[in-house]
């Protein structure tokens, strides 16, 4: 796409971010209140059944379940759960990430020149995740961050870098494989 001097791909952006918010707003308003509150509860619990009966739906537990299943098959609000997740699930990327900077040991950068840990400004720039335990000593705050060689075996392992094979056709027992007939590799052949 071409770059304008008006900013013409700023406006597109702009225009399919509105188009997107739309398209969230249509499907938002066309759910009755009960829907909204069976995709809220559904999200909890993981349970149709369980978010029909919260959302206030009636009937015993088989009509609930049938009500349920049918909810989630309706385009409108498996729309808005799908949507509901990607706000809120981690991508693959996003865990990698994650990972990566475990694995760079970012939390140095928050250490001061006395040896402390900056951890305000480490919150505050969205690295929180870094820390994996704060414990409160005599001396003060001691914090433990996540092991960094975990963290590289874990980005290995999801490049496939690691491949990990499990014997799952002889329960343990070592396997003879017999071709044709035995061949004295000591002649030559």
């Amino acid at each position: 796409m071409k770059t304008t001097s008006r900013g013409g791909c700023f406006h597109f952006r702009l225009t399919l971010e509105l188009a997107q918010l739309y398209t969230r707003l249509v499907i938002v308003s066309s759910l009755t209140n009960k829907q909204r509150i069976f995709i809220d509860e559904y999200l909890k619990c993981w349970n149709a059944t369980e978010a029909a009966r919260r959302a206030g739906y009636a009937g015993d537990s088989n009509t609930l379940a049938v009500v349920g299943y049918e909810n989630l098959r309706k385009p409108n609000i498996a729309d808005r759960i799908s949507k509901r997740l990607q706000e809120t699930t981690m991508s693959a990327d996003e865990a990698l990430t994650r990972l990566s900077e475990m694995a760079r040991g970012e939390w140095g950068k928050y250490v001061t020149e006395q040896g402390d840990l900056d951890i305000i400004q480490l919150v505050q720039d969205g690295k929180g995740y870094l820390v994996k335990k704060v414990k409160e000593t005599k001396d003060g705050k001691e914090f433990e961050f996540y092991d960094a060689q975990r963290a590289l075996v874990d980005i290995a392992r999801a490049h496939g870098v690691f491949v990990e094979r499990h014997d799952v056709t002889s329960g343990g027992d070592k396997i003879i494989f017999q071709i044709g007939n035995s061949i004295d590799l000591d002649k030559d052949i």
